[in-house]
C-alpha cells in the first residue's frame, strides 16, 4: 500500500443521531428483509459500557456544582492517554454515505501487563505496556445502526511496521512477528498502526483496559452471569468453575477472560468465545435497572471504568466518553456481530497462526467500505450479500471529515439528521455528499488518457476500472506533463464521475464538468499526482467459511475439545 504523509487527527465535532433515518437505518432494512420488522432499540456496545459513567457523573454534578466539578476532574485524572498512531501511514477515510456520514472504527485492547499486580499472575517481567493480549476491531456503520467486532488473535503472525514511542522517542524497526509483540514496540499506538496497515481500515480511537480493570468492573456491578457447557479448570489462569450458569467477579472474572488452554482447541480462537460471553453479560449488568438506579453502584463503576482505561487523546475525558456513548446509542444487541476470521497454523513461527487469504482481505475490504456483514441469523452461516453498490475509498489519505468519526466534548447528540431520500443521479444529497449508489458501471463509457511519461499507465488504469466493472479505452493526453489528475463527466452527472474517480483512488476534488461529453461518458486524465495504488473492488459478501456470531446469542461455552471451532 502507498505510504503517505500522516494526516491530521480528526477534530472533535458534534455527533448526529439516527432518529430521523427512514426506517431506522440499514439495520432495520436488514431485519425487515428477514421478516423481523422494526424492533425496539436497546442500548449496547460502548453505550452500555459508558452510560453508567455518565450517569454517575451526572448524579455528582447535581449534588453540588463545586464538588461535582472536582469529582469530574478527578475522574478525568484517572484516564491515561497515549498517541493513536505510532507510524506515518494512516488509511484513507471511508467514502461518506448519501447523508455525508462516515463509519467509526475503535480498537479495543486488553493488555497483559503485570505492573502493580504484586506478582499474582505469572511472568512478572511483563511490565510497562505489556502485550496486546486481547484485540477487537469494533466497526460502527455510518448510520450508527450496526456494529461488528472482529477478533484479531494475539498469536497472529503479522508485519509490525516501524513505530515511534511517543513517550521516549525511540524508533522500532519493522519486523514480522506475533501480533502481541506490537505493544512493546511503541505502546498501543503501534498496535493501532499494525492493525491499520494490516486491514487498511482507518482507526479513529482506541480503548485499552488492564487486568485490574476487568476485576474492578466486574466487582463494581456485583458480578456477571456466564454459562459453561461443562466444568472448566485451568491451572494457568486459576479458573475453576462448574458447568451451568453462575455469577463471577474479581479474580474469577479475570481468570475467565484469560483462560485459553482449557477452552475448545486451547487457542486464542477458543478463548474469544469466553471473552465474547463475558462482555455481553457485563454490558447487560451495566445497563440493568438495579445498576442504573443505585448510586452506590454507579460511583464505583465510574471509578473502576476511568481507573482502568488508557485511551487515544481525543477520548481523554469523561465528557468525550459520554459523547461517544451518545453517538453509539442507537445500536441494539440484534445488530451487533462478532467475527472470528478464518485462521491457519503458521509455517513461519511454530505455535502461531496466520490469517487465511484472500478471505481475510475480502472481510477487511467489506468493513473498510462499510458494507453490511450478515450472518444470516444462524451461527456459522455465510454472510449475506452486501447491499448497494460499493463505494471504494480514496487511495489518498484525505483530510478527515470529523462530523461522523469523533465525538465532541459535551456533545448532546442532537444535531439534526439529514433529510430523507438520496440525491438524484448527478445531484448532491441534502447532507452535501454525492450519492453514487445508483450508478451502474456497465452503462458508463470511460476513456483513460495518459498525461505522464510512464509508459502503459493508461492501460493499467483501464484494466483496474475493468475490475470495478467499468468499460474503458485508452489513449495519450495532449501533453505528458499533466500535474493534476482529473475525471471529466457530462453536465449534471457528478455521481457517475465520482463513481469512476473512487474506483481509481481519486476524490471529489478531481471532478470536472465538460459540455463536450455525451451522457454516460467519462474521461480520466492521469497526472503526476495519480495515486501509487488504487483501491481493490469491494467484495459482495463475506467468505462462506467466516463465522458470524450474534451478540444476542445466549449459549454455553464448551471446555477443551481439541477442535478449533470459531
Amino acid at each position: 500500500m502507498a505510504r503517505r504523509g500522516r494526516t491530521e487527527r480528526p477534530e472533535a465535532a458534534a455527533t448526529e443521531t439516527t432518529d430521523d433515518i427512514p426506517g431506522g437505518g440499514r439495520a432495520a432494512a436488514r431485519r425487515a428483509a428477514r421478516g423481523g420488522g422494526r424492533r425496539r432499540k436497546k442500548p449496547t456496545g460502548a453505550r452500555r459500557f459508558l452510560r453508567p459513567v455518565s450517569i454517575a457523573v451526572g448524579i455528582t454534578l447535581v449534588a453540588g456544582c463545586a464538588g461535582g466539578y472536582l469529582y469530574l476532574q478527578r475522574l478525568n485524572g484517572n484516564i491515561d492517554e497515549s498517541d493513536l498512531y505510532a507510524g506515518d501511514y494512516i488509511p484513507p477515510e471511508a467514502a461518506a454515505d448519501a447523508q455525508g456520514r462516515t463509519p467509526l472504527n475503535i480498537l479495543l485492547i486488553g493488555t497483559d501487563s503485570r505492573e502493580g499486580t504484586g506478582g499474582q499472575y505469572g511472568n512478572m517481567e511483563i511490565t510497562g505496556w505489556g502485550h496486546n493480549d486481547v484485540n477487537m476491531l469494533l466497526h460502527i456503520s455510518a448510520d450508527r445502526t450496526e456494529a461488528v467486532a472482529v477478533n484479531i488473535p494475539r498469536d497472529t503472525v503479522v508485519d509490525i511496521p516501524e513505530c515511534t514511542d511517543g513517550d521516549t522517542g525511540e524508533v522500532y524497526g519493522a519486523i514480522r512477528a506475533a501480533f502481541n509483540d506490537s505493544m512493546g514496540r511503541g505502546g498501543p499506538g503501534c498496535t493501532v498502526q499494525t492493525v491499520a496497515e494490516l486491514t487498511n481500515i482507518r482507526i479513529h480511537h482506541f480503548l485499552m483496559v488492564d487486568f485490574q480493570g476487568v476485576k474492578d468492573l466486574s466487582t463494581a456491578v456485583g458480578g456477571v452471569t456466564v454459562n459453561l457447557c461443562e466444568p472448566i479448570r485451568d491451572e494457568d489462569s486459576g479458573l475453576d468453575l462448574p458447568a451451568g450458569e453462575q455469577r463471577i467477579a474479581g479474580e474469577d472474572a479475570l481468570a475467565f477472560v484469560r483462560t485459553r488452554k482449557s477452552v475448545q482447541d486451547g487457542s486464542d480462537l477458543g478463548r474469544f468465545n469466553l471473552q465474547r460471553q463475558f462482555l455481553s453479560s457485563l454490558f447487560r449488568e451495566l445497563t440493568s435497572a438495579g445498576t442504573l438506579l443505585d448510586p452506590t453502584k454507579l460511583l464505583p463503576i465510574a471509578e473502576a471504568a476511568t481507573n482502568s482505561l488508557t485511551v487515544s487523546p481525543e477520548l481523554g475525558s469523561v465528557t468525550a466518553l459520554m459523547g461517544l456513548a451518545q453517538e453509539l446509542g442507537g445500536i441494539s444487541p440484534d445488530d451487533v456481530r462478532f467475527i472470528n476470521p478464518q485462521m491457519q497454523d503458521s509455517d513461519e513461527i511454530d505455535g502461531k497462526v496466520e490469517l487465511v487469504q484472500p478471505q481475510a482481505t475480502q472481510m477487511f475490504d467489506l468493513i473498510a467500505a462499510d458494507q453490511p456483514l450478515d450472518g444470516g441469523g444462524e451461527e456459522g452461516e455465510p454472510a449475506g450479500e452486501a447491499s448497494g453498490s460499493p463505494e471504494p475509498s480514496s487511495g489518498e489519505s484525505p483530510e478527515p471529515d470529523a462530523s461522523a468519526s469523533a465525538p465532541a466534548e459535551g456533545a448532546d447528540g442532537t444535531e439534526e439528521a439529514a433529510e430523507d431520500g438520496a440525491a438524484e443521479d448527478g445531484a448532491e444529497a441534502d447532507g452535501g455528499a454525492i450519492d453514487t449508489s445508483s450508478v451502474d458501471p456497465a452503462t458508463v463509457s470511460t476513456v483513460v488518457l495518459n498525461g505522464t511519461l510512464t509508459g502503459g499507465k493508461a492501460s493499467e488504469v483501464a484494466e483496474h476500472l475493468g475490475e470495478h466493472e467499468f468499460t474503458a479505452t485508452t489513449g495519450n493526453a495532449a501533453t505528458q506533463d499533466v500535474a493534476t489528475s482529473t475525471v471529466a463527466h457530462a453536465p449534471g452527472e457528478e455521481a457517475i464521475g465520482l463513481a469512476v474517480a473512487q474506483a481509481i483512488g481519486l476524490g471529489e476534488d478531481a471532478l470536472e464538468e465538460s459540455a463536450d461529453l455525451a451522457a454516460g461518458s467519462v474521461t480520466v486524465t492521469i497526472g503526476a499526482d495519480f495515486p501509487e495504488e488504487m483501491p481493490r473492488p469491494t467484495p459482495s459478501a463475506l467468505p462462506e467459511d467466516v463465522t458470524v456470531h450474534d451478540a444476542a446469542e445466549d449459549e454455553c461455552t464448551s471446555g477443551y475439545t481439541g477442535v478449533r471451532d470459531a
